[in-house]
This record gives C-alpha cells, structure tokens and sequence, in this order.
C-alpha cells in the first residue's frame, strides 16, 4: 500500500544523499525507506501526511561533538503550520 503525501521530491533527495554518501543497503520496512548495515536497521526517511523525515535508528549513540543534533533538539525545528 503507498502512503500518500507530497514529499517525493524531498525524500527522493535524502536518499539520493544516503546512497551517495553511504554503503548502506536500501530496503522498505513498515511501508518506509530504509538503510541497513549487516541486517541491522541504520536510517528510516518516510514522508507523512504534514511532513517527511529522517531517523537514526539507536540515535543515542551518534557521537554529536559539534552538537548539530543537539541544537536542533533545543530549537524545536517543526514544520510551520502556516507553511513558511
């Protein structure tokens, strides 16, 4: 069954990313995108109804020395719902 929402375009780039820059293996899990290493679940990307995204799965151990991950947590980043 395809989900249907309107972030083809967004999710087709972040793939294209992963592929690029990875040697992950792509798969479809739970009807999502998703890369894998030696069976073992690494990225989910998936596009919902309001918005798409990208998940690393057992996250708590990405080592985040710059703290990218961090302040985006901080920052709240959502989508606007006003659609800026």
């Amino acid at each position: 069954m395809k989900k249907e929402h309107n972030w083809q375009e967004e999710i087709d780039l972040l793939k294209s990313i992963v592929e690029q820059k990875t040697k992950l293996e792509h798969t479809i899990k739970w009807g999502g995108d998703v890369y894998t290493h030696e069976g073992r679940n690494i990225i989910g990307i998936s596009g919902f109804k309001n918005y798409f995204g990208i998940w690393f799965f057992n996250g708590v151990f990405i080592n985040d020395h710059k703290m990218y991950l961090s302040m985006l947590k901080k920052k709240k980043l959502m989508p606007c719902s006003n659609g800026e």
